[in-house]
This record gives structure tokens, sequence and C-alpha cells, in this order.
């Protein structure tokens, strides 16, 4: 949900009942979805991972295509 003309908010509900909430916010230019607009920018399908022990993910550095 759009919080405010830089600000918005996505929320779920969690396994255990509680409610999660992550706020993104952009100072300036489109606002936080201008991130989609990065070269080869993905949002990640799990941002958490609830099963106990897992390993983290590890993370990938983005890369520009070559001209």
């Amino acid at each position: 949900e759009q919080i405010d003309r830089a600000t918005w908010q996505l929320s779920w509900a969690l396994p255990d009942g509680h409610q999660a909430r992550y706020q993104l916010r952009s100072e300036a230019g489109a606002g936080p979805l201008a991130l989609l607009q990065l070269i080869q920018f993905q949002l990640p399908a799990r941002i958490f991972i609830v099963e106990p022990n897992s390993p983290p993910a590890a993370a990938k550095p983005a890369r520009r295509p070559q001209p």
C-alpha cells in the first residue's frame, strides 16, 4: 500500500500470527519502485526463511551487460 508520495509498505501474515511490515522509501525520483528499473534488478522470491537451521542464501552482485 502507498503511505505517501515517497513511501510504500508491504505487509504479510507470518505463520505465528504476527504481521510483518516492510517499508520502501525514496527521497527523489520515481520513488521506491524506481529500483525495478535498474539493470537486472529482481526482488527476491523470499525475503525471510522460516525453516530452522537453514543456511543463508549467498548474495550475488549485479552484473552490467557488456556493450
